[in-house]
Formats: structure tokens, sequence, C-alpha cells
């Protein structure tokens, strides 16, 4: 539902650059609506407290290096996101030369990619398991940055971003789905691994900037290529491990991390 919202938001952002709406007004409207649907929604979401007599988990723990290892793939994975969300647009208007509509047009088609693939994950994920999938998106999101680098024409460009949305779209759900599996308590495997990971959303676009202001566009997305390539490297991190799990059987092999069933318990 992430991508799902960005694309919603791209796709009302194509319309208005091709209507010629003031940013702020665009933006400022699109605050007020998003202001009272938080609230709406917010009044059905659960009450999840800890089950009475069981042991809270701590306020707060330092990540174990088996939840870092795994954070860091998740940050590989954001930093690549967060980049090609908050630049794409620009990149494609100034590097390429695309108007606003096309460079709109190419956050749309990015966020299409990754809700598509998380959509058509599973498939791949239960086939190939988690370790495998992510190395191959890697490879994948690796070759969009060295087509996004060298692009200089407004589709190409698109086909880019494109392939990096595809490649990095199912690992931060794998990333927390292990983080949940490899931790005393699944919050706080999550909460780790989150924390690393959702880092990179912070860090990425500022460094991205900083980057291309001292040098150039490309040349800031060609670093950011190398980190995507560090994720191919980092991805045996995801390897469920042989363990006695937090109800005294042998877990971590039975299912792979990604697998529904353990996803949706971990919270």
């Amino acid at each position: 539902m992430w991508s799902v919202g960005s694309l919603a938001g791209a796709g009302v952002g194509v319309l208005a650059a091709q209507a010629g709406v003031d940013a702020r007004v665009h933006l400022g409207l699109m605050a007020l609506t998003l202001l009272v649907a938080g609230g709406l929604v917010g009044r059905g979401l659960p009450d999840t407290r800890p089950e009475p007599g069981g042991v809270a988990p701590p306020r707060f723990a330092v990540p174990t290096r088996s939840i870092a290892a795994i954070g860091f793939v998740g940050f590989c994975a954001t930093f690549a996101e967060g980049a090609s969300g908050n630049w794409s647009a620009i990149y494609i208007g100034q590097v390429t030369g695309g108007g606003a509509g096309v460079a709109a047009a190419c956050f749309a088609v990015f966020a299409s990619c990754m809700a598509l693939a998380r959509l058509g994950g599973n498939l791949v994920i239960r086939r190939f398991g988690p370790v495998a999938t992510v190395r191959a998106g890697a490879v994948l999101a690796t070759a969009g940055g060295v087509v996004v680098v060298a692009a200089r024409a407004p589709a190409l460009g698109i086909v880019g971003f494109a392939l990096i949305g595809l490649g990095v779209a199912v690992v931060v759900p794998l990333v927390i789905a292990a983080a949940g599996n490899a931790a005393p308590t699944a919050g706080e495997g999550v909460a780790g691994a989150t924390t690393i990971t959702y880092l990179s959303t912070l860090v990425a676009p500022a460094v991205t900037g900083w980057i291309a202001g001292a040098s150039s566009l490309p040349v800031a997305f060609g670093l950011i290529t190398c980190v995507i390539a560090a994720m191919a490297l980092c991805a045996g991190a995801l390897r469920p491990a042989d363990r006695t799990d937090r109800t005294g059987g042998t877990g971590g092999t039975a299912e792979p991390s990604g697998s529904p069933a353990r996803s949706q318990a971990s919270p």
C-alpha cells in the first residue's frame, strides 16, 4: 500500500503539472486532504498491548550483529528507493531534458514498478527463497542504475528508474520478516532492522543532492549504483539460521523468512 499511495500521489502530480497548477496550491490542498483522511483512518487502528502475563520487550535494545547485517541490506535498498523517489523527476528534467509532465510520469512509472513487484513478489520468493531473490533484484537494480547514469533521453532514464524500482521492491518486506525471525522477540528484531533501514530515507535524498551539487546528478547516481551492488554481496544476511525459536521448537529452516505466515505473525 506504500507503493500504491506513492503511485496515487504521482498520478495527482502528473495531472497538476500538466494543468499548470501552482505547486503551493497543489501541496496545500493535498496536505489538507491527507490530514482529514489520516484522522478518519487512524480511528480504526488496533489498540495492541502485551498479552496478560507476557514479558514485554525492552524499551531500548542495541541491534545484534545479525540484525545489523539484515538492516544494512535494507539500508542499501531504501537508499536507492529514497534517492530515486526524490530525484528521479529532477533527473529527467535536468539531465535528459524532459518536461514537467514527463518528469512526474517517471516517478509514476517508478512507483508502479515497485507496486507490481511487491504484489507478485511472493511467487518469486517461494520459488527461489529470499537470498536469491534479493541478489537477483540487486543485479536488476544495478543494471537500472547504469542505464540511468548513461541516459540522456527521457525514455531511457525512465527505463532505468523502472528497473531500480523492480529490483529493490521486495527487499524491505524481506528484511522486516527476516529481522522478526532473527531476534529473541519479533519486536526487537523489527525495530532494530527498520531503524537502520529507514535511516537511509533521511540520508539518501540529502547525500544525493550534496554529491550532485559538488559534481552532477549522473555522478551521484553512479555512487548510488555502487550502493545497490553492495546489497547483492550482503544478501546472505537474510538466510534463515537454524536455532531454537521462542516456542521451544526448531525454527528458521521450516519456512523462508519471507513467507506470509511468519511475516504476518511478526508484528
